[in-house]
């Protein structure tokens, strides 16, 4: 059994999630995930497989379906979309900085974030 069965079963369980919605294409896993649920004695979330979504490139979805390069948000820093409030909303989002470390120009932003 890969361990990546062991890994979701005990991170769900300590997380104490409760449901697990997913794709179709992790339908397999499930029932040895049960197993393993019951086994070591412990609640067994509720399941529920959708079907594969696919983007406009006829491609499955994955989390790193269409994910911007570093590179992308290093030339958007240096045109200067960074250096807007929003910009600097998303950055402190995505790598929950502190807004307050974002006050200086666009080149000392990816100096903080090590892009450059």
């Amino acid at each position: 059994m890969p361990v990546y069965n062991y890994v979701v079963v005990i991170d769900d369980a300590l997380m104490k999630i409760t449901h697990v919605i997913r794709g179709d294409d992790h339908l397999s896993n499930t029932p040895k995930q049960v197993a393993l649920y019951e086994a070591l004695g412990w609640p067994v979330p509720e399941f529920a497989h959708l079907s594969t979504i696919l983007g406009a490139d006829r491609e499955r979805l994955s989390k790193r379906h269409g994910a911007t390069s570093i590179a992308k948000f290093r030339d958007l820093v240096m045109g200067g979309f960074y250096s807007t409030p929003q910009g600097m909303k998303d950055i402190q989002y995505l790598g929950n900085v502190p807004l307050t470390k974002f006050d200086g120009p666009p080149a000392e932003v990816l100096a903080y974030l090590k892009l450059t």
